[in-house]
């Protein structure tokens, strides 16, 4: 026995809404008749006639509608089970859209055993338009040995004749023979026909190509769909006796020896006139009617079939009152709730007709309240509007798939089919909540299931939010291939939700009017596919279309369209295609990979971080797209590890004409701080449409050639290509190395020098035109005239911290100093926990701007738009003049019976307790203990007489100190004091010293002066006004210089950390700075009265400016 090929019917064609097919000849019953119906364009609807069934249905093409030999097609495949008396024509009518031409057939296929087994269809669309006529199909129908597949075609033009019919896959042997193409030359044209493939070698491990080889080809044809089914031979009933499995409704223990011929589906339901023992065998002769599809040998649990609405653990919902369970098989008919814990299915093979669970009836809703593990495919049933029909929320929630028991585990992959039809609109919905997520699974003791629309081309929706897919689809099977293209309804919604170890989410249809894509805040990790994790359409309409805070471990191909894609982690990059220029509000991502290649960008980016990992050689991270002028603004360029001759940014080349602007943007060096990664914006491959601007950037520039900002290299350039290059500061670490800009090898000369202005380089190389401009041609950039008549040549080392980059932003957030590490932890951010929320994006490109603020004054306000050169903005640094008066508190007086002779020249280090009082005038007894670490010698210290001290000294000493002589002492001073600090007069303050020394010890006056360096610190809380007086909470660790008398004043230059009790006051107005640090956090900086800009600025920073003359609490 064996499946064989009866007849075709008669090709037809017209430009009408109706089509009619007559039958084969020599039809038998049981033959099974399919009717290939073909449509252009692609956007009719097609009525099903009474009898037949629609297997399923596939459109493409490429082209313009209404035009001879290309536009779109649309091709459906029917099928009729004959009974070997049809007679006269079934018409096949469409509805809706444009119709041009269309075309119909029947074809006729017999089996050995009367009865088919036939698998839902696959679909699939060719886009080449070249002579190979190739369809990839959606998913695998189970092909094995055996086997046949019947596959029909379309192509958009009548002009090519086709030969060569092949159906490949991994694992199959197939011989393929047509069995008819037609023409339809009526209307636009197009071609049409159906093959058959038997497999004589199987099963595929892969999803199948179909192809076909074209006499011809166009810009646009020959290219369109296929629609591919699986024909079985079904086995013939048992003869003689079978021992059959018991179903829970046969109320007997034991095995019923079924006598006849038949063929049932099991388990069975027996009915029976004799008597079934509770234990033995009974032999009982029965006459069966069984309306199935299968065998006897099948194994497996019994069929049931809801009776009502209800929960799934109650008997009152199912037919007969018995719960499904582990090995049965159901069919829905109402709405049930998964309400415990539940297995269910028979664990069979791949893509087997019977479905663990199948929907009888739409609009029926499975609603999962708890664990429900499947052993088998779920099929839904969708209807003409968009209907939930799988709804999963609450505590422990979800849906696993266990291929585990099947006969082969590994490679048996459920399916959830989303759909059962062409009108199918279905929305399966994961709703979860932060405390309570879900899950969509499979057991990891078996193949990886995955969702897909069966080879219908309609709904099958997906909404979730705080759910956990896990193994869902693999590097053969996407996750889910959706389809978005045919009702303002159809939507992909996610957010919250982790992809672990899953396939592809994709798809090749562009999104229809209204449709939604939002992806916010989900994860992929561990991504099945070999290089991408998701796969977005192209989407032009209007509808949602929002990618924001994302997580995505592989590559990410972003179709045309006006995207809002923000604040996402692109770990291997995107892919974007040509169009529509994304949203201006998307920004704020991260952008890494480890390919040497650029990656193109049709889009605005603003304030992100682009980074290289690894070792590059000739890094290259973006190219600016050709279809619009794009800008470049408050991004942060870096490479782990690059050489000196890559392009951080570099244009296309456009059709017409495009302005590329590159603005606040910054080039870091090497992580390891040697080199920068070549050019920042380099103009290499672009031509005369191209017009850049290169504005208020900084970058490193280390290279002799592939440096800074530059036009030339496989393109010329032409005279003004650049409109702009101003206010950039350009550095290098190194002397006579840094470049502003330059002109490559063999391009042409600029004429107009003032276009090349107001910039400014650190250690500038000595070019052509002048520092930090040179022409690698011969001769000069300029043909005239020298750049840079404003520029500003910084001396010293402009920046607060230029060695900021993602490992030391790693290192600074107590993490191990790697930007591996901080990618780690980067990675986390939706993770359900274990995420450190200091590792942010946005706080990483803040922190790294602000260690390149400068503060080198002759940068500030020095742009050509009066603004600080360079990306970054300009940081104060002023100093104070504060009168001081001490009194220092002690125990005892201090006199003196004699004076201190003898000088000591010692760097010390000493450590200083006092108690007690010290009085202004008269005399004070002091018990001091001294520990004095010392590097030379000390000579005479008499206390009454004369004491000479070995070095590294601990002394304790009672005795007097002359009020004549000096004594001179540099002391690093660390002060604790309370009392009161006034600007002007003195103060009172007991004080703990632990001071740090070298110079000179003599004689300490008791009147006169000491001229005392001092380092201060201090930490405050509380309000110092710009006059009168303030209380303030004051601890001093004070850095300063100048004169500290007894009595008087000093003046001293003040960086103060404050924290301490006391007052301050002034009489006039304060100018300077005062510095509030804490130990981890912010930093705050005052600027007030007449001096300088008032600036608050917090180490990560972010900034506030007061003007002169403002002031803030």
């Amino acid at each position: 026995m064996a499946l064989s090929f009866v007849a075709a019917g008669t090709a037809t064609s017209n430009s009408t809404d109706t089509v009619a097919l007559d039958w084969p000849a020599g039809l038998s019953a049981g033959d099974h008749v399919v009717a290939v119906v073909v449509q252009k364009a692609d956007d009719r609807t097609m009525s099903t006639p009474s009898g037949w069934t629609l297997h399923g249905s596939a459109a493409g093409g490429l082209g313009t509608n209404g035009t001879s030999d290309q536009g779109t097609v649309k091709v459906w495949l029917y099928g009729y089970d004959a009974t070997g008396s049809e007679s006269g024509t079934t018409n096949f009518t469409s509805t809706g859209g444009t119709k041009y031409t269309q075309f119909g057939r029947t074809f006729a296929f017999r089996s050995g055993t009367g009865s088919f087994t036939i698998s839902a269809a696959v679909t699939g669309a060719d886009a080449s338009a070249d002579t190979t006529f190739s369809v990839t199909f959606g998913s695998d129908p189970g092909l094995n040995t055996g086997d046949w597949a019947v596959i029909a075609w379309a192509h958009n033009a009548d002009t090519y004749t086709v030969s060569a019919h092949a159906l490949s896959a991994t694992g199959l042997t197939a011989t393929t023979t047509s069995r008819g193409n037609s023409t339809s030359t009526a209307g636009t044209q197009l071609r049409a026909g159906l093959v058959s493939s038997a497999v004589t070698a199987g099963p595929a491990s892969a999803v199948a190509t179909y192809s076909h080889t074209a006499s011809g080809s166009s810009a646009s044809a020959p290219t369109g769909p296929a629609v591919m089914i699986r024909l079985r031979e079904a086995s013939s009933g048992p003869s003689g006796s079978a021992t059959v499995p018991l179903g829970p409704n046969v109320a007997a223990t034991g095995t019923v020896d079924v006598a006849g011929t038949g063929t049932a589906a099991l388990p069975l339901v027996v009915v029976s006139a004799g008597t079934v023992p509770r234990s033995g065998v009974a032999t009982l002769t029965l006459a069966l009617t069984i309306a199935a599809a299968g065998t006897v040998a099948s194994a497996g649990g019994a069929a049931i079939t809801t009776a009502a609405n209800g929960n799934w653990s109650s008997p009152s919902t199912w037919t007969g009152g018995v719960v499904p369970g582990d090995g049965d098989t159901v069919t829905l008919n109402h709405n049930v709730t998964v309400d415990v814990a539940t297995t269910v299915g028979h664990s069979p093979g791949n893509a087997d007709a019977v479905k663990a669970i199948a929907w009888g009836a739409a609009n029926k809703v499975l609603t999962v309240n708890a664990p429900l593990t499947v052993r088998g495919d779920i099929s839904l049933k969708g209807n003409t509007t968009k209907t939930t029909v799988i709804s999963v929320s609450g505590s422990g929630a979800g849906i696993e798939f266990d291929s585990s028991a099947s006969a082969s585990p590994s490679t048996t992959k459920y399916q959830l089919l989303t759909q059962d039809a062409a009108n199918g609109y279905t929305l399966v919905h994961f709703n979860g909540t932060v405390s309570n997520p879900v899950y969509l699974r499979s057991n990891s003791g078996g193949g990886n299931a995955y969702l897909t629309r069966g080879g219908f081309s309609v709904g099958g929706w997906l909404r979730a939010s705080y759910c956990d897919f896990t193994r869902i689809g693999d590097g053969t099977n996407p996750f889910y291939d959706y389809y978005l293209g045919n009702n303002s309804g159809a939507e992909i919604d996610l957010s919250n939700c982790i992809f672990d170890a899953c396939g592809l989410l994709t798809s090749s249809t562009a999104v229809v009017t209204g449709g939604t894509i939002s992806l916010v805040n989900c994860t992929w990790k561990n991504s099945a596919h070999s290089s991408k994790s998701v796969v977005l359409p192209t989407f032009t309409n209007t509808g949602t279309k929002l990618i924001d805070d994302n997580t995505f471990d592989k590559q990410v191909d972003i179709g045309q369209g006006a995207w809002v894609i923000t604040d996402n982690l692109f770990l291997e990059g995107y892919v974007a295609t040509a169009g529509t220029k994304w949203s201006t509000s998307s920004g704020g991502n991260m952008v890494c990979n480890s390919a040497t290649g650029a990656l193109n960008v049709y889009a605005d980016l603003t304030n992100e971080f682009w980074y290289k990992r690894g070792t590059q050689s000739n890094p290259q991270h973006l190219t600016l797209g050709v279809t619009s002028s794009l800008t470049v603004d408050g991004c942060i360029f870096a490479c782990e590890n690059g050489n000196a001759v890559g392009d951080a940014i570099q244009p296309g080349a456009p059709s017409s004409a495009r302005v590329y602007t590159v603005r606040n943007t910054i080039l870091l060096p090497d992580e390891d701080q040697v080199v920068q990664p070549g050019k920042l914006f380099g103009l290499a491959s672009v031509n005369s449409n191209v017009t850049a601007v290169s504005e208020h950037n900084t970058y490193i520039s280390t290279a002799a050639g592939e440096t800074g900002t530059s036009y030339g290299e496989t393109y010329a350039g032409y005279d003004g290509i650049f409109s702009s290059i101003k206010s950039n500061l350009a550095w290098s670490p190194n002397s006579g190395e840094a470049s502003i800009a330059i002109r490559q090898a063999g391009t042409v000369q600029q004429s107009d020098a003032t276009k090349w202005d107001y910039n400014a380089v650190w250690h500038p190389r000595t070019g052509s035109d002048g520092a930090g401009y040179n022409s690698i041609s011969a001769g000069t950039i300029f043909s005239s005239g020298s750049p840079g008549a404003h520029d500003v040549l910084v001396t010293a080392d402009p920046f607060v911290d230029s060695t900021r980059n993602l490992a030391t932003w790693d290192a600074a957030l107590g993490g191990a100093g790697t930007s591996a590490n901080a990618l780690t932890e980067l990675a986390k951010r939706n993770d359900r926990s274990g995420y450190n929320t200091a590792y942010a994006i946005a706080d990483l490109v803040t922190w790294v701007k602000a260690g390149f603020a400068v503060t080198d004054a002759s940068l500030l306000n020095a742009g050509h738009d009066g603004v600080t050169i360079g990306a970054g903005v300009f940081v104060h640094q002023a100093t104070a003049t504060v009168a001081l008066a001490l009194d220092v508190a002690a125990t005892g007086t201090v006199a003196s019976a004699g004076g201190v002779t003898g000088t000591a020249s010692v760097p010390l280090t000493i450590s200083v307790v006092s108690t007690g009082t010290v009085p202004r005038t008269g005399t004070a007894t002091a018990a001091l203990a001294l520990d004095i670490s010392a590097v030379g010698s000390i000579g005479n210290v008499p206390i009454t007489g004369v004491a000479t001290a070995p070095l590294s000294l601990g002394i304790t000493a009672t005795g007097t100190v002359p009020r004549t002589g000096t004594a001179s002492v540099v002391i690093l001073v660390r002060v604790a004091a309370t009392g009161t600090v006034p600007r002007t007069g003195t103060a009172t303050v007991t004080l703990t010293l632990a001071a740090s020394a070298s110079g000179a010890v003599g004689n300490v006056p008791r009147t006169g002066t000491a001229v005392v360096s001092l380092a201060l610190r201090a930490t405050s809380s509380g309000t110092v006004p710009r006059s009168g007086a303030a209380v303030v909470p004051i601890s001093l660790a004070i850095a300063a210089t100048g004169t500290v008398p007894r009595t008087g004043t000093a003046l001293v230059a003040l960086f103060l950390d404050v924290a301490a009790v006391g007052t301050v006051t002034t009489g006039a107005p304060y100018v300077g700075q005062i510095r509030l640090t804490a130990a981890r956090g912010p930093a705050l900086a005052l600027y007030a009265g007449n001096g300088p800009t008032l600036s608050l600025a917090a180490s990560n920073g972010a900034a506030l400016r007061l003007t002169p003359q403002e002031s803030v609490s």
